[in-house]
């Protein structure tokens, strides 16, 4: 027995400490609908009108998940934020509900407790690699780091990319990335944002300077995580 306990006690060591609420809402099963989840110093990543996406360490997939927070609201890219609120699917997108969207309940909170010094690294990641499992990289800033092959624009500010490297299909949004004059046939060395799902797919929304156009007639350059990073920050 204490062999066995000497073993198990090695392979908990060995495991990557990927546990935390964010982790056991997103990929753990282990909140229901309309449970509360406390999470604590996380860090915001991105942010829109209605809500923000936050990370919890250690920054890897199933670390992250989005926050609604309703109109009006002040969270800033860097911040570090402690979070009690009900867990939802909002149109399957998992999400912590601070801005009361499907509960009147005034108990959830969103605290602001510091700011970061140095924001998480983005995930790299092949555009196979998260398409086998979408569901695991919902709200996480991930660097798809595949050269990308522009194959249809699509209506509301969305378009599809194939990669280069695997055939592998994409769909981009425009939610921070300006896609006025992307074009079928246009290239992108690879791909920086928030990975997301509405509207019936998981999909990518490239933050500004995410979705860089390159001449497709020349190799990809290769790109450091330092250079990603820089970007990102």
């Amino acid at each position: 027995m204490k062999s066995l306990l000497a073993i198990i006690a090695l392979l908990t060591l060995a495991a990557p400490a990927l546990a935390g609420p964010i982790y056991d809402m997103e990929v753990g099963g282990l909140y229901a609908e309309g449970d509360y989840v406390t999470v604590v110093c996380a860090t915001v990543t991105a942010v829109t009108a209605y809500g923000c996406a936050i990370a919890e360490a250690p920054f890897q997939m199933g670390n992250s998940t989005w926050v609604y927070l309703g109109s009006g609201h002040t969270a800033q890219v860097g911040d570090i934020v402690t979070v009690y609120a009900p867990y939802f699917e909002y149109y399957e997108l998992t999400e912590l509900d601070v801005g009361h969207y499907t509960t009147a309940d005034p108990a959830a909170t969103f605290t602001k407790v510091g700011v970061c010094t140095i924001m998480p690294d983005p995930i790299p990641i092949t555009a196979a690699e998260i398409m086998a499992a979408p569901e695991h990289y919902e709200s996480c800033i991930v660097w798809l780091t595949d050269g990308f092959l522009v194959t249809d624009i699509l209506t509301y500010g969305e378009w599809l990319a194939d990669s280069h490297e695997t055939g592998t299909q994409i769909y981009f949004d425009d939610y921070w990335f300006d896609e006025t004059g992307l074009m079928v046939g246009d290239c992108a060395n690879w791909a920086l944002g928030m990975w997301t799902y509405n509207f019936g797919a998981f999909k990518l929304e490239p933050f500004v300077d995410g979705f860089p156009p390159v001449d497709c007639t020349v190799d990809a350059e290769r790109t450091s995580l330092g250079g990603i990073k820089a970007l990102f920050r």
